[in-house]
């Protein structure tokens, strides 16, 4: 069976360490005594004499438990934050559209810089200046005969329509127009 070990207050360590300064016993006397090691009492001994003289310097300042609470509270909460605004941002990417998320972003809100706004919504910056052109009435019409082409002679290949030094010459021409 294992023995417990002593608990001494200090308040009795206090005691014996006075009594072995004074000096009235002996050290092994006052082991004997109060049922302790003498090396022990030898130790008190010394650190009341080497911390004696901060009992009359100004105390210390006492750490608050609640700063610390409080703190450790504070960082659960950004966390907690940190965890929902992830999950908010990933599922803002795959169930909304582009266009309703760039809608969603205000160049007016001075909380959040457009940046910022920008990549939280999951929207390039560069995008909100974006103005798509209409193509000319010239490549529509390019398209479509080449598209037209295409299909009429889908043997052609990439090679040969790229084979031509314009592709508005080759379609053209008399041997294309048909």
């Amino acid at each position: 069976m294992r023995k417990e070990r002593r608990k001494l207050t200090g308040s009795f360590k206090a005691k014996v360490a006075l009594e072995a300064l004074q000096e009235k016993k002996t050290i092994v006397q006052l082991a004997a005594e109060y049922n302790v090691h003498a090396n022990q009492i030898s130790s008190w001994k010394k650190q009341l004499q080497e911390q004696s003289s901060q009992v009359f310097e100004k105390p210390q300042e006492v750490k608050d438990d609640s700063v610390e609470k409080l703190q450790e509270e504070l960082y659960k909460q950004i966390g907690q934050l940190r965890v929902e605004n992830e999950w908010l941002k990933k599922n803002l990417h795959s169930f909304l559209d582009k266009n309703i998320r760039k809608r969603m972003i205000s160049k007016e809100n001075k909380k959040l810089t457009l940046t910022r706004q920008c990549e939280l919504a999951g929207v390039n910056k560069s995008s909100l200046y974006y103005e798509k052109r209409a193509e000319s009435e010239h490549n529509i019409a390019l398209m479509h005969r080449m598209d037209a082409i295409h299909t009429a002679h889908p043997y052609y290949g990439g090679a040969y329509r790229t084979s031509c030094n314009a592709m508005e010459t080759c379609i053209t021409s008399n041997a294309y127009a048909g």
